[in-house]
């Protein structure tokens, strides 16, 4: 999968993933956004273990190509 600015792209996996009470679909567009390209995960969830916080303000790659809303940055 390609994703970036410039590429429309959709979620297309069958696979779900639980969050909270939320399910997404695990569509990986936040990783096939990812300029750093995370190839390490984490096996229980399957979330990257590398996240610099790229991107152009006011969030980063995943976040702003994130489809279904599973991802947020939160300032604390």
């Amino acid at each position: 999968m390609i994703a970036g600015p410039f590429v429309d792209a959709a979620c297309t996996s069958k696979l779900d993933i639980k969050i909270g009470d939320q399910v997404y679909d695990m569509c990986l567009l936040c990783r096939a956004s990812c300029p750093q390209k995370p190839f390490f995960i984490e096996a229980e969830t399957g979330f990257p273990l590398k996240c610099d916080f790229c991107g152009i303000p006011p969030n980063p790659s995943c976040v702003r190509w994130c489809n279904s809303g599973a991802l947020e940055l939160i300032d604390d």
